[in-house]
């Protein structure tokens, strides 16, 4: 750049990007920067061309420190541009950058500043410098941009002061301090720490102390990246997995894979159970699998799986399974097909639940259903609710019937229902309901009604409190 600069200047020369205001940067791709040429590409490298040392004892300064680097070197000194200088490298956390710390007994604190800026101003790292004592001195844009923290409020405070919160692991910290303190560094830890809006943020933070001629740590390099988004991934990742492991446990799921065009399959031990197999048999193919369905499911179960191949779409099925012991299980199967660059059908993968125990219990639950019907309607028994809301009471079909009237679903005033009590049987059937709404226990009553038909009947009625979810009494049951 300063020899182009050179050569400019010397010239008139005047580059495409600066007549057309803007060249073009390869950022996964060519991209036109409006005011990128090769003046103004990094802020940091002006400052340090106007104010630093010559480009070629920056260039001298770079070279120096990889070379070295590479020869398993830490540190150099060289003398150049009538000045003497301090390179030290140091790893960084992060794969694939070096650490580059320069120091010269002549060079001030604004183009130490912009040097810094140079090394960090394109990494996604968030770096600090600190005093020996952990006091920062100098933080690079990221930091800022990632903890809301400017530079002029970090000076003289510790990253700790400002950053560490509530929930910060302790642990960590002591740690960390108690590198710190013997004067070595540390990679590698995981900490939560807080922006300055108090935003929670996990860091991975690696710090290296930088040594004098003296053998004294004159500063410590600090690196973090924010891994907030890993972790949360990760913790969401490990809780599935622990719930997927419970529901695996459990013995009613199973996964399951099968190649579209060999038909081999790759079934868990819980699917060979489903279907009878041993845990040491191989996965038999599909034709095989087909002949252990329900005969009353197999063509749906059958047609599910090739619609779902030839469309390439989601394929969910519920189907019976016969074992060779003769027991049925209630499966429940859901997959989803993979397709190559030709949009070819290649291979399926799913998972399995047995659903025999649900749909036993809702079987029964129906079959008590039905029998409870039954005896009701043989008892003459019916179920009222009377909705403190709206003041109307609800009858059931059954309790028509008692009364001899046609059956409807709307709500009827007591009033209406009361007019075909006995007259003497009205103030007990209505104080009943009064005790019941103050408490909790049953409240019966033997009432008198005259059906439609003019036939008198005795009916007993229990009524309770019925309550909403807070315990707020909603009515009468």
């Amino acid at each position: 750049m300063g020899a182009f600069r050179r050569f400019a200047e010397a010239t008139g020369t005047v580059t495409k990007a600066e007549r057309e205001g803007g060249g073009q940067v390869f950022e996964a791709g060519w991209t036109k920067k409006p005011g990128w040429t090769w003046r103004s590409a990094n802020r940091a490298a002006q400052r340090l061309l106007a104010n630093g040392p010559d480009e070629s004892v920056s260039a001298q300064l770079a070279e120096a420190a990889f070379t070295q680097w590479q020869a398993g070197q830490s540190a150099v000194l060289l003398a150049l541009d009538d000045r003497r200088w301090s390179v030290r490298m140091l790893p960084a956390p992060i794969d694939g950058y070096l650490l580059v710390w320069v120091a010269s007994s002549t060079l001030d604190v604004a183009v130490a500043s912009a040097l810094l800026d140079c090394l960090t101003d394109r990494v996604s790292e968030q770096v600090v410098v600190t005093d020996p004592r952990g006091r920062i001195e100098w933080i690079n844009r990221e930091f800022e941009r990632g903890t809301g923290y400017t530079l002029a409020e970090c000076v003289g405070r510790t990253p700790g002061e400002l950053l560490q919160g509530p929930l910060t692991d302790p642990g960590a910290v002591a740690y960390m301090g108690e590198r710190l303190r013997s004067g070595q560094g540390f990679h590698g830890v995981e900490v939560l720490n807080y922006a300055r809006t108090g935003r929670p943020m996990w860091l991975r933070i690696a710090v290296e102390p930088v040594f004098g001629d003296d053998g004294r740590v004159q500063h410590y390099v600090g690196v973090q990246l924010d891994i907030t988004r890993q972790r949360t991934t990760r913790s969401e990742v490990e809780t599935l997995a622990e719930q997927f492991g419970m529901v695996k446990e459990s013995g009613r799921l199973g996964v399951w894979s099968r190649d579209i065009g060999s038909g081999v399959g790759t079934w868990d031990d819980q699917v060979h159970r489903f279907f009878g197999y041993g845990q040491a048999e191989p996965t038999p193919d599909f034709s095989e699998v087909s002949q252990r369905i329900h005969p009353d499911d197999r063509e749906r179960t059958v047609a599910a799986w090739q619609n779902s191949v030839e469309s390439g779409d989601r394929g969910e099925v519920r189907f019976r399974v016969q074992a060779p012991d003769g027991s049925t299980r209630m499966l429940y199967s859901i997959w989803r097909v993979e397709r190559d660059a030709a949009h070819r059908a290649r291979r399926a993968f799913g998972a399995m639940i047995d659903d025999t125990a649900s749909s036993v219990f809702t079987r029964d639950l129906g079959e008590l259903s039905s029998r409870l019907e039954l005896a009701a309607d043989l008892a003459g028994m019916g179920t009222w609710r009377y909705d403190l809301a709206s003041g109307l009471i609800y009858w059931d079909e059954r309790i028509f019937k008692i009364f001899g009237l046609p059956a409807h679903s709307n709500g009827m005033p007591p009033e209406l229902v009361y007019s075909y009590a006995h007259p003497d049987d009205v103030g007990g059937a209505l104080a009943a309901n009064a005790t019941a709404l103050e408490g909790n226990a049953p409240v019966d009553t033997q009432t008198r009604f005259r059906r439609v038909d003019g036939r008198e009947i005795l009916v007993m009625t229990r009524r309770v409190a019925q309550r909403d979810a807070r315990g707020k009494v909603v009515g009468i049951f």
